[in-house]
């Protein structure tokens, strides 16, 4: 892919993002104004970070994805108010700091810029697009995470991020439109709307003139469905029925509200408290399925999705088939489950997806249902709005299994 990018201030030899971004605490105030008409926004974001770590930090990796699809321009990056010059590493902006954030410190980055969606459902376009008439902005907002190749053979998300506990949003338009996002509105005008989200790794929407809507509740979780073409009903039901089994066997969906909602176009896609299920997919049911799911496993439990998408991608495909009773197949070779999205070629899904739900399968036939879910639910705990991992979920798995357990060497040599 080779998006168009109209960068200023820019210095492209970028040193390597300080590793301790991960280890930070934001909250994000964000002011976005969007033209739908003409598929543009202008979004200016303050991030207020603080070290709670003993290390201190020299520089801040913010991820955003618009660096590498549509048009943008950045037109200012500052920091406690004084202008720097950041730089631009694929889709991180590294950001440098006069003086170090040492620990208990805090400083506030705010980066404004503009930019042009995408009008095609190319490569990885989708993500920051207008599309059929729907606006849909994913990785938006300039987040704290740390440098992560956007280029990969497959649908793999090239993405790791730290929980926020507090996202302020206020995003204007020009006309009236129908908002879906993954906060809760506070406050609305014909032409504003004011949102806020606690305890998420992004902000994302999805807004067009109308949308159709239903509201529905399961397992005390209140969902709303927007659509246009595709059945409301089947994904109210979807959704509804994923909610209550999820619930079950793992622990209490975290969000007032799930959103369940009709995307112009691309793939399915997970965000927190919301999901896209693009317009004229197949499979609704499963696809409701598998990105309510990711609710529980990247939203609440995060892991680095470039290097162990097991961790997410195969458990959470597990759960699907728990909610659907149906398995999707594969004709790939076997090959370890332990690598990177960039390594997998074709076979990304077949493998990670397929293969890893198998492999968890297999091992719950092994050491019975009531260890493996328990171990499921231990994981959930232990590491609920934190990041876990490939072998963090494994070993919570064995050690709910006692003796039972192990035996992870040939499809995990990387971790055994």
């Amino acid at each position: 892919m080779a998006p168009l990018l109209a960068l200023v201030v820019l210095l492209w030899a970028a040193p390597a993002a300080s590793a301790n971004s991960l280890a930070l605490s934001a909250t994000y105030d964000v002011a976005a104004t969007l033209n739908y008409a003409k598929g543009t926004i202008v979004v200016d974001s303050t991030a207020s970070i603080i070290n709670p770590t003993g290390e201190a930090v020299s520089s801040l990796a913010f991820n955003l994805a618009p660096l590498r699809v549509g048009k943008l321009t950045l037109q200012l990056v500052e920091v406690d108010g004084a202008g720097v010059t950041p730089a631009i590493d694929d889709q991180t902006i590294n950001v440098p700091l006069a003086k170090p954030l040492g620990g208990k410190g805090q400083v506030n980055v705010r980066i404004r810029y503009n930019a042009t969606m995408a009008t095609n459902a190319r490569d990885k376009n989708w993500l920051f697009a207008k599309l059929n008439g729907t606006v849909q902005a994913y990785r938006w907002i300039p987040w704290l995470s740390r440098a992560a190749r956007f280029n990969r053979p497959n649908v793999g998300d090239p993405f790791v991020t730290s929980v926020s506990p507090h996202v302020r949003v206020r995003i204007a338009s020009e006309r009236r439109l129908a908002f879906a996002t993954s906060g809760e509105q506070t406050a609305a005008t014909t032409r504003q709307k004011t949102l806020v989200a606690r305890d998420v790794r992004d902000f994302n929407f999805t807004a067009r003139p109308s949308f159709k809507i239903l509201k529905g509740k399961a397992a005390g979780v209140s969902i709303i469905v927007y659509y246009d073409s595709l059945s409301g009903a089947t994904m109210m039901s979807a959704a509804k029925r994923s909610v209550e089994t999820f619930t079950r066997l793992v622990g209490t969906y975290p969000y007032p509200t799930l959103r369940v909602v009709e995307s112009g176009g691309g793939h399915a896609m997970e965000s927190p408290a919301m999901v896209w299920i693009p317009r004229r997919s197949g499979n609704v049911a499963w696809l409701v399925a598998h990105e309510t799911a990711h609710q529980w496993f990247y939203a609440v439990v995060g892991n680095d999705q470039t290097t162990e998408p097991f961790a997410d991608e195969a458990l959470v495909t597990l759960l699907t088939r728990e909610a659907t009773s149906r398995r999707i197949g594969t004709s790939c070779a076997t090959k370890p489950l332990d690598r990177t999205i960039y390594e997998y070629r074709g076979c990304y899904y077949g493998v990670i997806y397929v293969q890893g739900a198998d492999y968890l399968a297999a091992y719950r036939r092994r050491v019975g249902d009531n260890q493996f879910w328990q171990g499921v639910r231990d994981y959930y705990e232990q590491y609920r709005f934190g990041l876990g991992g490939t072998r963090q979920l494994l070993d919570a798995l064995d050690a709910a299994a006692g003796g039972a357990g192990g035996g992870h060497a040939k499809r995990f040599p990387r971790y055994y």
